[in-house]
């Protein structure tokens, strides 16, 4: 994909997932995350320089703009509000900033998170139960 070809006016959305576009002494970086696969991938003036899958609420990449060691920090906040954030920053020098949240998705709240993390342990260990059970091994 050819960061060129984007319409900058996707709504962000688990199919579509999370773009953010900054201007950083004249070259232009596009930064892409995906809400399906977590894969995390930036564009320099068109090139594609960093692409990898993660699934940590924080993540890190590298990059050298001109000889200056820049970072990109994609960040989700919390897993209760469908928001990321990315952080270009110069050291502790934060040189671009922004958010970006699925609008037509509210938050989770606190018991829904609880219950719905109860319900699959307990699917879980159903599950397992019964295949140890059939396979003689319980």
């Amino acid at each position: 994909m050819n960061a060129t070809n984007i319409d900058r006016n996707i709504e962000p959305g688990i199919r579509n997932g999370f773009w953010f576009y900054f201007d950083i002494d004249g070259r232009r970086v596009t930064v892409h995350n995906s809400a399906i696969s977590g894969r995390e991938r930036i564009w320099v003036d068109d090139e594609l320089v960093a692409s990898r899958i993660s699934w940590s609420k924080k993540s890190r990449h590298s990059l050298d703009l001109d000889g200056r060691a820049v970072n990109v920090t994609i960040a989700l906040p919390s897993f209760r509000v469908p928001r990321v954030t990315c952080t270009v920053s110069h050291g502790d020098e934060q040189l671009a900033y922004a958010e970006s949240t699925i609008a037509s998705c509210e938050p989770v709240s606190a018991w829904t998170l609880a219950g719905s993390a109860l319900l699959g342990a307990a699917a879980g260990y159903g599950a397992v139960s019964l295949v140890l059970k059939l396979a003689g091994a319980a």
